[in-house]
């Protein structure tokens, strides 16, 4: 071989090793990225769960959601008394039905009295849900688990 031979076979070694190289550069550098913006949007999601937590943390305990609250359990109060008050002198069939309302009723007011925050003052009916709620379901020993039966004349 030649010099100009051999010099053209180093540069255009050269040239390709040059390229393959360049090759694997950017091949490195886009895994590389890719692995980074993996990265980011791990902690830019933790990040949002967070702010997520904190909101959600304050609307619960923010004035107007405890106000809200509390009228509503007044109202589910007044509804379970209203309630017991229609199934006087029903039918069977009819004081079962109104018991299973007055049931949900209950139900729905335990499930609003045990996001009521107490540091912002205790419930009026802070008794009658002591004694009808375990935690935010109905207390089964409640007298409003059943529905009032009268004594049958026979």
């Amino acid at each position: 071989m030649n010099d100009d031979t051999r010099e053209g076979v180093i540069a255009g070694l050269s040239g390709m090793a040059l390229a393959a190289i360049a090759a694997a550069l950017v091949v490195v550098i886009l895994v590389v990225g890719w692995a980074v913006g993996g990265w980011f949007q791990v902690q830019n999601a933790k990040r949002q769960g967070t702010i997520n937590q904190i909101q959600a943390h304050n609307y619960v305990h923010n004035y107007g959601y405890q106000q809200a609250q509390r009228q509503a359990v007044t109202a589910d109060m007044q509804e379970i008394s209203q309630i017991g008050a229609q199934m006087v002198g029903q039918t069977e069939e009819e004081k079962q039905a109104l018991g299973n309302q007055r049931l949900n009723t209950l139900m729905t007011l335990c499930s609003d009295a045990s996001t009521v925050d107490p540091s912002q003052g205790p419930l009026p009916s802070a008794a009658f849900i002591k004694a009808n709620c375990n935690g935010d379901v109905a207390n089964p020993a409640s007298p409003y688990e059943t529905y009032p039966t009268e004594p049958n004349p026979h």
